[in-house]
């Protein structure tokens, strides 16, 4: 199936940007339990939009409007 080209950024592609910028933090000085937690819940939505995309593009559908 075609995909068209984004006009502007793919939300799996904002959200993989603040995963990178938080495990950076983690890195650092700035290395806390409430940026573990954010990590964890930015790869698990990750996985689910992965797994969306997954099950549109087998349904056919990945791309339109159609299901849900």
């Amino acid at each position: 199936l075609f995909r068209s080209e984004p006009n502007g950024a793919f939300v799996e592609t904002v959200i993989a940007a603040a995963l990178q910028r938080i495990e950076h933090y983690q890195s650092l000085q700035f290395k806390c339990r409430e940026n573990a937690l954010a990590i964890t819940k930015l790869e698990e939505a990750l996985h689910w939009l992965h797994a969306r995309t997954a099950r549109r593009e087998r349904e056919n559908t990945e791309g339109t409007h159609a299901g849900s």
